[in-house]
């Protein structure tokens, strides 16, 4: 601020400490100018160069209080965060006491009611705030129970594991035993006939040695090998994650957000006529296409107005009528319709949707929507995926 820097030292650019005045009228910390001073062949000010009244300066006492005024309020500052309440307009400079769902931004109460927002749904900033807190410990608590799980089901696993080799080993602890007790009965036959035939007996053939039993041991690997990988690679079903957007695919009505997850629609605007991008109907296409794997999405829409959701063929046709390639969820007339071109559409037996889970499945074919305030299926297409 501009009081700070009316108390910074020259030499050292911070607030002075123990500031003395020269005959001058400049000001420094006196541990600066005594390191100045000893640097220098004469003791002259450092800004003007003026020869002082005095080498021994003496310590400004009004000085330093509004120092020691300046530090105590900077560290005030730095521990009490602004509120966003406290927060004033760009436009209007008022507070900023609400929150557009729309625009995902934060507004005043004349923003509120400006046409730029006309028919906007808002919160409260404190209630959005609590509703993020509450969906970042909902998505925690999910992950949490995912682990929990995997952990359980590893761990069963494992004792399962140790139970089977438990039993096969003593199964082959029993059979040994059945060895050596019939070999114990040959030899006392042996003893036997020595005593009775008092005679050489012919060598008996040897024994065979016992056999080393395989599969005894734990499957270390089996259990512990990648296995941070093995469940992040599980865990990457149970999650969503944003949809980046291609502006370089919106058509003209088309506005994003500076972060690429969100759009609306609003005025014509004038964009480069590329090859990717649609004219006649207000699309735009995600930054990543999908071949293979599974891969879900949570995307947040209006209930009211006209919105399609979906995906469709990299190959489609961005110039003119689109006429098939793509499957999507609808909403016209205050009705929510199944659309994939040449099937008939069908109207679906949903009142409100506000949140939805795209899960498409390349391998097999399928593309599902889910109201995840409700946690229902809402429509499944069946597609082959060649691109």
């Amino acid at each position: 601020s501009e009081s700070e820097k009316e108390l910074t030292c020259s030499i050292c650019h911070e607030i002075f400490r123990d500031p003395v005045i020269l005959s001058c009228s400049h000001s420094f910390c006196k541990e600066c100018l005594q390191l100045w001073w000893k640097e220098k062949d004469t003791q002259t000010c450092p800004l003007c160069m003026k020869m002082p009244s005095s080498t021994d300066p003496p310590v400004s006492l009004v000085l330093r209080n509004l120092c020691k005024t300046a530090l105590e309020e900077r560290a005030e500052r730095a521990e009490t965060p602004i509120a966003a309440s406290e927060a004033l307009c760009n436009l209007h400079a008022e507070k900023l006491k609400l929150f557009c769902l729309d625009h995902e931004e934060p507004v005043c109460l004349v923003c509120r009611d400006s046409k730029a927002h006309n028919s906007h749904r808002f919160r409260p900033i404190e209630e959005q705030t609590q509703y993020i807190e509450s969906q970042i410990r909902e998505q925690f608590k999910k992950l949490h129970h995912f682990l929990f799980e995997e952990e359980e089901a590893r761990i069963a696993a494992l004792k399962t594991e140790e139970q089977q080799k438990s039993r096969m080993m003593q199964e082959k602890i029993e059979a040994l035993t059945k060895k050596i007790a019939a070999l114990s009965e040959t030899i006392s036959a042996t003893q036997e006939e020595l005593r009775a035939d008092d005679q050489k007996v012919q060598q008996r053939p040897l024994l065979e040695d016992p056999e080393v039993v395989s599969g005894a041991l734990i499957d270390v690997a089996k259990h512990l090998g990648n296995l941070a990988y093995n469940i992040w690679n599980k865990m990457k079903e149970t999650v969503s994650y944003p949809v980046i957007l291609n502006p370089n695919t919106a058509e003209g009505h088309l506005i994003i957000s500076s972060d690429l997850t969100s759009v609306r629609h609003g005025s014509k605007q004038k964009l480069p006529e590329n090859p990717e991008r649609f004219d006649s109907y207000s699309i735009i296409m995600g930054s990543e296409g999908y071949d293979s794997g599974s891969h879900s999405w949570d995307v947040e829409v209006r209930n009211d107005g006209v919105w399609c959701l979906g995906v469709l063929q990299e190959s489609i046709k961005r110039k003119g009528q689109l006429k098939t390639g793509f499957w999507e969820l609808s909403r016209h007339d205050g009705k929510y319709t199944a659309v994939a071109p040449p099937l008939p559409c069908k109207v679906l037996a949903v009142k409100t949707l506000q949140r939805i889970r795209v899960r498409l499945h390349c391998d097999k074919g399928k593309l599902s929507f889910f109201d995840i305030d409700t946690n229902t299926l809402i429509h499944t297409f069946k597609l082959t995926i060649t691109e």
